[in-house]
Parts: C-alpha cells; structure tokens; sequence
C-alpha cells in the first residue's frame, strides 16, 4: 500500500575542502596561551587572595561531601526501618 503524500528528504553534501586540514607547527592561539617566564607568571598581586579563596572552596566542598553522605546515610536507614510499616 502506497502512500498518497511520501516524506520527501534531501542530503546536503559537505565540500571536501572541509576535511583537508592544514596542521601548522605553531599556530596563533599555542603562542598566546604559552607562559614565557614560569617565576614571573606564579608571584602576582592577588595570590595571598586566592589561597584564601581556594582553601574556602576546599572547606566548602568537604562540607558539602559530609552533607551528601549523611542524607545518603539517612535515606538507607528510613529504607531499611520504614519498609516493614509499609508492608503491614
């Protein structure tokens, strides 16, 4: 059985110059990102700054895994006592 109305569909076909690629050995944005001098580049105005600020966000995550941990804790001991209320 036939359909009155087929789906029709069309395919666009990708130029082949898309998948030649030209490697370079060092393109623009490697010469951006690179550090040229690594005792310069560490010791910067805000660095005390950032300690602090790392060492809150570690603090913060080690409260949030003991926060997880407990629910998780806490769920498995509602599982484990509730489920013989419900059965009854």
């Amino acid at each position: 059985m036939r359909r009155p109305n087929p789906k029709k569909s069309f395919s666009v076909n990708v130029s082949p110059k898309e998948s030649q690629l030209a490697y370079v050995d060092a393109p623009e944005a490697m010469k951006l990102w690179q550090v040229n001098n690594p005792a310069q580049s560490s010791k910067f105005a805000g660095s005390a700054h950032l300690t602090k600020v790392g060492l809150a966000l570690y603090l913060a995550k080690a409260v949030l895994g003991w926060m997880v941990l407990g629910a998780l804790v806490a769920l498995m001991l509602e599982t484990l006592m509730g489920g013989e209320e419900i059965a009854n």
